[in-house]
């Protein structure tokens, strides 16, 4: 399990993630007491804006539904991120 590292450039910046490594992300829904936390495989970084774009590597929780599944493509926020994993 690798670690999530953020480099030191003097001032605080945002960690870079690699195409094809694997993250686990937290969604949160208005409607839903808990988060959901689900795979998603990375395909690009704007660490300018600190956005992952990636591809939903597992199954989500039925609660969202059709809109979210496995294989859709998906933008979430470093912000989101619990958990880093490269390929193997």
């Amino acid at each position: 399990m690798a670690k999530l590292s953020k480099p030191s450039c003097g001032k605080q910046s945002a960690p870079t993630y690699s195409q094809g490594d694997f993250l686990r992300v937290e969604l949160f829904s208005g409607t839903a007491a808990v988060a959901l936390s689900l795979w998603i495989r990375v395909q690009h970084c704007d660490d300018k804006r600190a956005i992952v774009y990636g591809i939903i590597d597992d199954e989500p929780s039925q609660f969202l539904g059709n809109a979210l599944r496995c294989g859709s493509k998906l933008a979430v926020s470093y912000r989101q991120i619990r958990e880093c994993r490269a390929p193997l």
